[in-house]
């Protein structure tokens, strides 16, 4: 799936998500998420870790900035330019 609605979803609700990086756009977006984090270690330990720091309660997450790109009329107007300039 190249752009998750699971990661969508997650996103505009401010709740943590830690991925593995691979490709696709759902990763790219991951990357400037505040409220995402890469893991690159197969260490249950430090994955375990990772997922602790996240369910503390002061963590203030915000993706507000991420969020706004897909917001369905900014992708509508960026289809419509893609038409337009085609046509």
């Amino acid at each position: 799936e190249g752009m998750s609605n699971t990661v969508l979803e997650t996103l505009s609700l401010n709740k943590p998500i830690i991925f593995f990086n691979n490709t696709g756009a759902s990763t790219d977006l991951l990357k400037k998420s505040k409220s995402a984090y890469l893991i690159n270690s197969n260490d249950p330990l430090f994955i375990s870790k990772k997922i602790k720091y996240y369910k503390l309660p002061d963590k203030k997450l915000s993706n507000v900035s991420i969020l706004k790109k897909f917001r369905l009329s900014h992708v509508v107007k960026k289809y419509e330019k893609i038409l337009d300039d085609i046509l």
